[in-house]
């Protein structure tokens, strides 16, 4: 009897993996704080996207696709956005909100270096 790991149990989403991948995203490194209908919780951001961010929180708190929260950091400013995978403490998120309420991503976004973009 072997021993199997499948990403797709450790993996939830509603879009499979390879389509989520849209638009460049670029590394950072931001403490910031999300706030769900449970409060506030302490996040690390990973990643940016023009559509979208990468972040880890503490294993112990579950938030999973579909769950609505909005992201506060003092260079991005308050964006509100909804949970599209979760794997572990690593979870992927969409912006809800366009126009002016992504002015301040958008103006980090394009201080962040370019050279080791990724398609998110």
């Amino acid at each position: 009897m072997g021993v199997g790991i499948s990403l797709k149990n450790g993996l939830e989403g509603t879009q499979a993996f390879s389509q989520r991948r849209r638009a460049d995203r670029r590394d950072c490194n931001l403490d910031a704080t999300i706030t769900t209908r449970h409060g506030e919780i302490r996040a690390r951001v990973h990643n940016l996207s023009a559509g979208g961010v990468g972040f880890s929180i503490d294993p112990v708190i579950s938030l999973k696709p579909g769950d609505v929260f909005t992201l506060r950091h003092e260079k991005l400013g308050d964006v509100a956005c909804v949970v599209r995978w979760a794997m572990q403490s690593r979870h992927g998120a969409e912006f809800t909100e366009t126009g002016a309420p992504l002015a301040g991503v958008h103006a980090f976004y394009d201080t962040l270096p370019s050279g080791h973009n990724k398609a998110v």
